[in-house]
């Protein structure tokens, strides 16, 4: 596995960990079994953190990097899984999947909002 300095690492981990949820709600959208799931998700972080480096803006873009990342996955998993029957057509799956990149930003900027809104209530309310 390729290094990365000590500072990246630290960036990488807490953008890593900040966007798991939504990587692999996204991934959860192409595939079924939640091994698959585990098994797709694994390779996404593997190759993020070989390609971290790459990325001009953390801070901005890692959230969307990472689940283009994480939609080439699915698809190499999808045909690498052809073989059994599917019940979605892999184009069709792709445009699913390239749509969910697309909107990555807006689902992120609606769950802050989400939780500001939650946060706002009286603690008896948000119960």
């Amino acid at each position: 596995m390729k290094e990365i300095n000590s500072s990246n690492k630290e960036l990488f981990l807490e953008l890593y960990t900040r966007h798991e949820p939504s990587v692999r709600a996204f991934i959860r959208n192409g595939l079924y079994n939640s091994h698959d799931v585990a098994d797709v998700m694994q390779k996404v972080a593997i190759i993020a953190w070989n390609k971290f480096d790459q990325l001009k803006d953390p801070e901005s873009g890692f959230g969307k990097w990472i689940c283009v990342i994480a939609r080439y996955e699915v698809m190499s998993f999808r045909r690498q899984k052809s073989r059994e029957n599917e019940l979605i057509d892999h184009r069709v799956m792709d445009k699913i999947l390239h749509q969910g990149v697309e909107e990555y930003d807006k689902r992120q900027k609606s769950e802050e909002l989400m939780e500001a809104c939650i946060s706002n209530l009286k603690e008896g309310d948000r119960k």
